[in-house]
């Protein structure tokens, strides 16, 4: 198993403060590995921080885990609450790992067209969604799967915190091939 990411609590979820946050060093921060497990006193101090240090996520080896910055090393910035862009990233990776059983999992961010100016994403090559299911993804206790673990409030969750930042979220998938979802910001 590889170390994925650190995420957040959903404490004060739709509460927003603003900080100016550079998308490299938010996307560094995903890829990097621990070189030991920490000591138990350290994870319980870790998991009461308030930020992106709670849960870890448990990547299978025979998933690639990749970063995808602009060619151009862009220099992005962003004016938003990082700890809400972690909750976000946290649900949207989650929902990556449950679903892809091989290939893929890609985090990254590309200027945008129109009325936002960045696009950070997590797209995987997993399983992917219907057509019906991508256009109900976003509703409260909505499951692709009765059977799966969790309760359908992910991304709904997402959705709500990334309209609070002045953003939007969207989600391009094909079933069988995998899934994009697209956090939108300025």
């Amino acid at each position: 198993m590889g170390y994925l990411l650190k995420g957040t609590t959903l404490k004060g979820v739709l509460n927003v403060s603003s900080q100016h946050i550079n998308l490299n060093d938010f996307m560094t921060s995903a890829e990097e590995e621990p070189t030991e497990e920490p000591a138990e006193e350290e994870a319980v101090a870790e998991a009461a921080e308030p930020s992106a240090t709670n849960v870890a996520l448990r990547v299978p080896d025979n998933i690639d885990f990749r970063l995808a910055i602009p060619d151009d090393g862009g220099d992005e910035s962003v004016d938003v609450d990082e700890n809400r862009l972690d909750i976000i990233f946290n649900n949207l990776l989650t929902n990556a790992v449950k679903y892809t059983k091989e290939g893929s999992i890609t985090i990254g961010w590309q200027r945008a067209t129109g009325r936002y100016d960045v696009e950070i994403y997590v797209e995987d090559t997993g399983c992917g969604l219907a057509d019906d299911d991508a256009k109900m993804v976003f509703n409260r206790f909505y499951k692709k799967d009765k059977f799966q673990q969790g309760t359908g409030l992910g991304l709904s969750i997402c959705k709500a915190v990334a309209i609070r930042l002045d953003g939007d979220i969207k989600v391009k998938s094909k079933l069988g091939e995998g899934t994009r979802f697209s956090v939108f910001l300025n």
